[in-house]
């Protein structure tokens, strides 16, 4: 019996187009409401960038730093009541050319009307505006995933990718974790490039050459620029000198932070650039280092301080740090307290200025310990520290940081005298 075609045969599928894909709902520039990931809470955000090819958003909250800038789906924005577009950002000037201006304070701006403040005001906001599309998101590194914070200029496809793999030893970079797996298994070092000029315990200080580690140095100004503002990213660097600090686990050196500084500076800087990685944040790392470089210009002769403007979280490490290294050259006077500022200038390193800052704070604070007594107008500038109650170490114990380097553990001495 024959069988009946239409037994055995189907009718034709109905062929249908695929569904385009969605619009995004919100476009740059454009006031949302975003539920936040790290807390649910909701917050006006402005939207940054759109994901091409997807339906998310990198927002900025308002009124917080720009470390905080996350990417968010669509499922966590909601439009905003009266909704204000912000101006365009466009800008046809280089990131590297804006941060050299701003280092100069508006040097060669074309607009002398403008008063200094105002000019650095708009040079920032230019600088702002040409950085923050923060494509990176997660930093991996040795056995650390980080958040990044602010946008670093990683070439090509790397600069572009979300989650960033870094070699923690030589700083190679990658875009997947694979690479960075096999990477790993035939990277034979294990510690940073240059010499070792500091071992105390498990914490080392490694001193490299710009001119002579030149691509090592370069990774690490992109890897800083990923934790730091206001940092130019300048890939020439022969002109500086990188101490980079580890923590030693049992195998290998372990990168938590370093600064940089010219080799000859004008302006007598002891740091052009400093930074401590999130993960040591918080444990005296970055005091640290902070204290690490004023041991290097005792040993040099010489008094410095750091490059303006530091980030907000540098600005109180180094207000702590003075505060300790004042207090502790003036209680170690006979008798206790009684110095001038050129004095503890030549006893902490740190310039007048600088000195002359935290004395005014010292001077204001209301102590159950000590009274100082601060005379702007003495010729030279007087500085009387009283002991209220208590002993010089129980006072100095209040402030004294959680790490501080050794000096007779440093392996460094200047050009003039090593040999």
């Amino acid at each position: 019996m024959p069988i009946s075609s239409s037994s055995c045969l189907s009718p034709p599928a109905e062929v249908t187009a695929p569904e385009a894909p969605k619009r995004p709902r919100f476009s740059v520039n454009e006031r949302v409401i975003v539920k936040r990931r790290r807390d649910e809470s909701l917050r006006p955000a402005c939207i940054v960038h759109v994901l091409k090819g997807s339906r998310e958003y990198l927002v900025h909250y308002e009124d917080t730093d720009r470390r905080l800038d996350e990417f968010v789906s669509e499922d966590r924005v909601m439009a905003a009541e009266d909704q204000v577009r912000a101006p365009s950002t466009e800008a046809a000037v280089s990131t590297e050319g804006t941060a050299r201006r701003l280092r100069r304070r508006g040097e060669g701006v074309e607009t002398p009307k403008k008063t200094p403040l105002k000019e650095e005001q708009a040079l920032e906001e230019e600088y702002d505006n040409l950085t923050k599309v923060k494509y990176i998101e997660k930093v991996a590194l040795g056995n650390w995933v980080m958040d990044a914070w602010y946008y670093s200029p990683y070439p090509d496809q790397f600069g572009k990718t979300r989650t960033l793999y870094i070699c923690e030893y030589c700083l190679k970079y990658m875009c997947n974790e694979r690479s960075h797996r096999y990477h790993m298994s035939q990277c034979s070092i294990k510690k940073p490039r240059g010499r070792e000029i500091y071992c105390h315990g498990a914490i080392s200080v490694f001193e490299v050459d710009g001119k002579e580690d030149k691509l090592y140095c370069q990774c690490l100004c992109l890897l800083g620029k990923l934790f730091l503002k206001h940092k130019a990213v300048s890939y020439d660097v022969s002109e500086f000198l990188f101490y980079v600090a580890t923590f030693y686990d049992g195998s290998a050196c372990h990168i938590v932070g370093y600064f940089s500084k010219e080799k000859m500076s004008e302006e007598d800087y002891n740091v052009n650039c400093i930074m401590t990685l999130p993960p040591y944040q918080g444990h005296g790392f970055g005091k640290f280092l902070i204290s690490f470089s004023y041991e290097l210009s005792l040993l040099e002769g010489k008094v410095g301080g750091p490059e303006r403007p530091l980030s907000d979280l540098a600005v109180v490490a180094y207000q702590s740090y003075w505060t300790y290294a004042v207090l502790q050259a003036l209680l170690a006077t006979d008798p206790c307290g009684d110095m001038t500022v050129e004095e503890l200038s030549r006893r902490t390193a740190m310039t007048t200025e600088d000195i002359c800052t935290t004395l005014t704070t010292l001077s204001r604070l209301q102590s159950p310990f000590f009274k100082l007594t601060f005379d702007w107008k003495a010729r030279p500038k007087a500085v009387v520290l009283e002991l209220l109650v208590g002993s010089p170490q129980k006072i100095l114990s209040e402030f004294v940081p959680k790490l501080l380097p050794n000096p007779d553990a440093i392996l460094w001495r200047p050009e003039s005298q090593s040999g």
